[in-house]
């Protein structure tokens, strides 16, 4: 009688042990990107990307955010995307996109997560298009994609960019002649 009296109580026991665990781990919140100012972005062991999750962790860091906690489109904010394009293996698998979507939106407040998904997405195809034209673009091929992908945001994101690579082109010119 005593020997089968452990394993009647053992399995509640257990139940009730990971009920608590589990309530415990679902009242842990995420710090806010603003309030801790880091937000830390942990490996996950079904990427293809192995290293994009390092850099999105970057990305989620150093986003400019106006006080509105929208985005802020400038050389920052591309120095940030390039870093993360540099990474990433294309393409993104549809799980991977699903999570970069609710990382960012859970670790960015206001608009900034949402934005900062479509930002990332539209970079990393802006990237892909990049790389498929024919060896070095010039600043005249660059300017239409950014255009394609980005429009109005264009000159804002590639403005400090864009100057570097027409001072250069121009310098070279010079030294051609």
């Amino acid at each position: 009688m005593l020997a089968s009296a452990p394993p009647r109580f053992l399995l509640p026991l257990t139940l009730i042990v990971v009920l608590c665990v589990a309530a415990a781990v679902s009242l842990h919140k995420t710090p806010s990107h603003r309030q801790h100012g880091q937000v830390q972005v942990s490996r996950w062991p079904l990427a293809s990307n192995p290293e994009l999750w390092e850099a999105l962790d970057h990305l989620l860091e150093r986003l400019p955010l106006s006080p509105d906690n929208t985005l802020r489109l400038n050389s920052q904010t591309t120095a940030a995307l390039e870093r993360v394009a540099g990474t990433v293996q294309q393409p993104l698998t549809p799980l991977e996109r699903q999570r970069i979507r609710q990382l960012a939106s859970q670790s960015l407040p206001g608009k900034a997560g949402e934005q900062t998904f479509h930002l990332l997405t539209r970079y990393l195809a802006y990237h892909q298009a990049l790389a498929e034209l024919a060896a070095p673009p010039d600043l005249a091929a660059r300017k239409a994609l950014q255009t394609h992908y980005f429009g109005p945001d264009a000159p804002s994101l590639f403005h400090q960019e864009n100057a570097m690579r027409a001072s250069m082109q121009q310098a070279w010119l010079r030294e051609a002649n």
